[in-house]
């Protein structure tokens, strides 16, 4: 097991109310009446391994993120499995990742798991909605494939349409991308397509009366499910079965771990909470919502990132040379460097320093997780730790004040394009093409890039919650 990874809880100690992950599948306050639980949004990477701080006896992932934050991992959903929790999926992304770890112990409950389980459905847009943010309770704002599919389904078997219509307006859902699929939108396609009048308006009427939602039906029969038992007191709750398999940590494990870390002690990060006035501190800085911040303005980041490879060579030429000296007299009074000047060097010395600054990138680029590591370090070595944290606490308050773990330029009300002239007008010329400037600053994709700068955008406009 990681070192870094929580202790795994004793049964005594595990908390009562299950852990529910919820988006648009089911309301929340439908939820709430089916079940008493402790209910969170919909669950991305990093989610599952923090929560298991909390000592939980059952978790049930109902909806999910993805395509701008990476997805809740089944590494994560392993080891909540491998420390005695029970875990349950249905409907959205526990119907996908339930029917994925069926084998090792998840449960899956409902038709969509049902179908993905049996392979009938591979594809991750069969259940893929756009939504709504938080504040609007993450109400869907498109149609699931597998809710279309459920409609052609009923109105094929009840003699409204044939087969041959029915195979058509499938294949005619199944194209359009997945934020923009509705019954609307099937109807408009479904014009260019020579399905006789007749069948179509036998649909159309069919749902008119009631549109079909088996992601909703499912999301309600896993939280009945978890009342029954509920229900039944102490005795009732179903205990999770012993793990079935070995967890393994791998590099991957230890990287996310690392991910997902706090940036600074309790103590450091107290402090930034009585600064800031935001009310952003119901939100932990994570190394990465560091790292993300700093990258995002090269100027911003070259002065910490420099300062943390010094740090890490220094660790390594003192371990090297045996010098365990926890400070030379007078050391962390240093100022920080001035700036580099060129206008005065011979030619043997500009050499030099060109030299070494090709190393530096060199380094920057081949040690990437030990300069990463040391970024909080390096900022309270420069004095901007605390600055740092409060604002990288403010972006994290406008995330949470939409529901969100990534922004995209529609959630700020600006189109791309003009998000990215913004950009240039704040932090200087891309110097290529977004992919080329995301690659260059470390991020891990340009969607990734592209979020920070729509967070850097809101911050600067007053966009907080």
């Amino acid at each position: 097991m990681s070192e870094a990874a929580p202790p795994a809880p004793g049964a005594a100690e595990r908390a009562s109310k299950p852990y529910v992950f919820l988006g648009p599948s089911l309301p929340l306050g439908e939820a709430q009446r089916i079940l008493e639980a402790v209910y969170l949004p919909p669950v991305s990477m990093g989610d599952i391994y923090r929560l298991m701080e909390r000592r939980p006896s059952v978790i049930a992932i109902i909806d999910g993120l993805f395509e701008q934050t990476p997805a809740v991992w089944h590494k994560e959903i392993l080891y909540a499995l491998s420390q005695g929790v029970r875990v349950l999926g249905a409907s959205s992304m526990g119907a996908l990742r339930a029917a994925e770890l069926a084998a090792f112990g998840m449960e899956g409950v409902g038709q969509v798991f049902e179908a993905f389980h049996r392979g009938e459905l591979e594809d991750d847009d069969e259940v893929a909605v756009a939504h709504a943010p938080a504040a609007d309770g993450f109400r869907s704002l498109s149609d699931a494939m597998v809710n279309l599919r459920e409609g052609l389904r009923q109105a094929r078997e009840a003699g409204r349409i044939s087969s041959t219509t029915h195979a058509r307006l499938l294949a005619a859902g199944k194209s359009l991308y997945y934020p923009d699929r509705s019954w609307r939108r099937l109807f408009t396609a479904a014009a260019g397509l020579g399905i006789p009048e007749v069948e179509l308006q036998a649909l159309r009427e069919q749902i008119a009366r009631g549109q079909p939602d088996v992601k909703r039906s499912d999301a309600v029969q896993l939280l009945q499910r978890l009342a029954a038992e509920q229900a039944l007191g102490p005795a009732g709750p179903v205990a999770a079965a012993p793990a079935s398999f070995d967890f393994e940590p791998t590099y991957f494990w230890d990287q996310m771990i690392l991910h997902e870390s706090s940036a600074a002690d309790p103590d450091t990060t107290a402090q930034a909470h009585r600064t800031d006035g935001a009310g952003a501190d119901r939100h932990q800085v994570t190394s990465a919502a560091l790292q993300r911040h700093l990258r995002v303005d090269q100027s911003r980041a070259r002065e910490a990132l420099d300062t943390a490879l010094l740090l890490f060579l220094a660790d390594e030429q003192a371990m090297r040379r045996g010098i365990d000296a926890p400070g030379a007299p007078g050391s962390g009074d240093r100022p920080p460097p001035a700036p580099r000047s060129r206008e005065h060097l011979s030619s043997r010395s500009l050499a030099d320093l060109e030299r070494g600054e090709r190393a530096i990138e060199g380094l920057l680029s081949a040690l990437p997780d030990q300069i990463n590591q040391r970024l909080p370090a390096a900022l309270a070595r420069l004095g901007r730790l605390e600055p740092t944290l409060i604002d990288v606490r403010r972006k994290q308050a406008i995330l949470h004040s939409l529901g969100l773990r990534a922004a995209a330029p529609i959630d700020a009300g600006i189109a791309m394009e003009d998000l990215f002239t913004w950009y240039q007008r704040r932090f200087g010329p891309l110097g290529g093409t977004p992919d080329e400037r995301a690659q260059a600053l470390g991020f891990a994709s340009v969607e990734e890039f592209t979020s920070e700068i729509v967070l850097e955008y809101l911050l600067e406009r007053g966009r907080e919650p």
